[in-house]
């Protein structure tokens, strides 16, 4: 009898990993296949930095190292489906994870992180709330070569989440009714920076993730990384690193945190090489070949 209920038991969980592993699996092997065709074809304003080749003829460059800094609400874990193809094309792939609970403090623990365990060439890839950190990580990192933005904030100094949300059109544009789009969760440590704001579950979709298959958004949703509310009102204290160094940009056009206006107003003021495509907040999910092939030639023009 014992037997019988544990084998009734398990039979769910079964039916609930296949669709899920088997929706990601046919996402990764697709682009890996479109991987193989020629890079990218990207559309680059006229005052955009030119790409250049990865490696002069007869000789061999090294790969820069790709460094994924994710957002808000989407934690390491969102990349996954570009860090699998990057890795497939012999990329060295890390996250550097940042506890969100102020800006400064993410800043300071890419800088760490990446010194510390990363000498070599380095590409800073951010997602969302991630662009304000490589923003201002990169300038104190000289091995950093390049910035890559992904449906992400390209901040110049004084600028912050709100103030850039504001008169967007963006779903995160709530004025404060906070309970809009939020869920709000004390936050029991001492560090002044107030509560931890979750996205509403039933809205997480919605708001990030239109067009990405609901069982891939549930996992998400349930696994999201907070961030502080003070964070979202902190000014970005500059410099921007975009104003020295080369960058990249991929615009979502179906996104509803950063609408497309808004990111290519960002890219241009950046001189940034943009490309864009039809995806969400989390392009990653939504877009996962074109965000690697954009990865793939900020990595070949640098290294």
């Amino acid at each position: 009898m014992r037997t019988m209920i544990r084998r009734e038991e398990r039979r769910p969980r079964a039916r609930r990993r296949k669709p899920l592993l088997a929706t990601l699996a046919a996402v990764i092997s697709a682009a890996l296949l479109a991987l193989a065709a020629p890079a990218v074809a990207s559309a680059t304003p006229p005052s955009s930095p030119a790409v250049v080749s990865a490696a002069k003829p007869g000789t061999t460059a090294a790969k820069p190292t790709i460094v994924l800094v994710h957002g808000a609400w989407a934690g390491a874990s969102s990349f996954d489906p570009v860090t699998t193809i990057l890795q497939a094309q012999g990329y060295t792939v890390v996250n550097a994870n940042v506890p969100m609970r102020a800006m400064e403090d993410d800043i300071n623990q890419v800088v760490s992180y990446v010194s510390a365990l990363h000498p070599e060439p380095v590409v800073l890839v951010g997602h969302s709330y991630g662009g304000f950190v490589i923003t201002g990580a990169a300038t104190r990192l000289p091995n950093v070569k390049g910035l890559v933005y992904i449906d992400a904030f390209a901040p110049k100094a004084g600028e912050s989440i709100a103030s850039l949300a504001q008169g967007s059109g963006s779903l995160l544009d709530v004025g404060t009714d906070y309970a809009k789009a939020f869920d709000i969760v004390p936050h029991p440590g001492q560090d002044g920076a107030g509560p931890d704001f979750y996205l509403r579950v039933d809205r997480f979709r919605e708001i990030i993730a239109a067009g990405v298959p609901s069982v891939v958004t549930k996992v998400l949703a349930a696994d999201q990384s907070p961030i502080a509310g003070s964070v979202l009102e902190t000014p970005f204290s500059g410099p921007a690193a975009w104003e020295s160094l080369p960058s990249w940009y991929f615009v979502g056009t179906d996104d509803k945190v950063i609408p497309a206006a808004g990111q290519r107003q960002m890219a241009q003021r950046a001189g940034s090489t943009i490309v864009e495509g039809r995806a969400p907040h989390l392009a990653m999910y939504g877009a996962p070949l074109k965000v690697s092939q954009l990865i793939v030639s900020a990595a070949r023009a640098v290294g």
